[in-house]
């Protein structure tokens, strides 16, 4: 499993799956103890790809998830429902663990959109993404947002789904490549900051300030293209 290298290190991670994923590593019934214990070890047995410089840390005891969290995970009927659970959630453990935030993974839980630590609420936010193979997490003191998109092709027709008039206008103006995809990000991202204040999609305000080749910037969240995937992380507030 490797670990796209971001501007945003210290907020966000994006993993790549290993293949096959989660899915081989699950029992056909609920896991043991045992179980438990061998699928903790083989899940840290993946290695991760630092950011420039920076040694990734490991597991205290080679393993990421505890029981409880194994035995939601193993609830999903969907083997994908169950692997996007787990790739999420390691994300975020391991996006802790790289903020020195905690040494032990099992120790951090989601609670949207809090972390847990120690079975306790923290200060800090989180926002996880997925789009196969990937899985993204984002950790912040302040609310945040996240989104992961595979590259495909998106009909800009489609762009008044979600776009306002001058929104679309923006983004006919932009030349980088899968410019819809990137405005779509970039309307999810601050969807997941800021959605209890909008009750469609639509209504979330953009501003496009900026454009690079690979990149754009809003008023309000950053996108970037990462190989085959685009990623979308809100801007810190002030």
């Amino acid at each position: 499993m490797n670990a796209l290298e971001t501007p945003w290190g210290d907020r966000v991670l994006v993993l790549e799956a290993p293949h096959p994923p989660f899915a081989s590593l699950r029992a056909p019934s609920p896991l043991s103890e045992g179980e438990q214990d061998a699928l903790a070890t083989r899940m840290a047995s993946y290695s991760f790809s630092p950011r420039r410089g920076e040694k990734v840390p490991k597991a205290d005891e080679g393993s990421w998830f505890t029981p409880t969290e194994l035995a939601i995970a193993n609830a999903f009927k969907l083997d994908k429902r169950r692997e996007e659970w787990l790739h999420g959630r390691m994300a975020a453990k391991q996006l802790a663990m790289n903020l020195g935030i905690v040494s032990d993974p099992r120790t951090i839980a989601i609670e949207r959109p809090f972390l847990s630590i120690d079975g306790k609420r923290s200060e800090w936010r989180v926002s996880l993404s997925h789009s196969e193979p990937y899985a993204g997490a984002a950790i912040a003191r302040a609310p945040i947002g996240l989104d992961v998109q595979v590259v495909r092709e998106l009909d800009e027709r489609a762009a008044h789904l979600f776009l306002t008039p001058r929104e679309i206008g923006e983004m006919q103006r932009c030349t980088l490549p899968h410019r819809i995809l990137h405005f779509w990000c970039a309307k999810e991202a601050v969807w997941k900051q800021r959605s209890d204040e909008f009750v469609t999609l639509r209504q979330v305000p953009l501003e496009l300030l900026d454009e690079r080749a690979d990149a754009l910037t809003f008023d309000a969240v950053e996108t970037l293209a990462l190989r085959d995937v685009i990623v979308a992380v809100t801007r810190p507030t002030s």
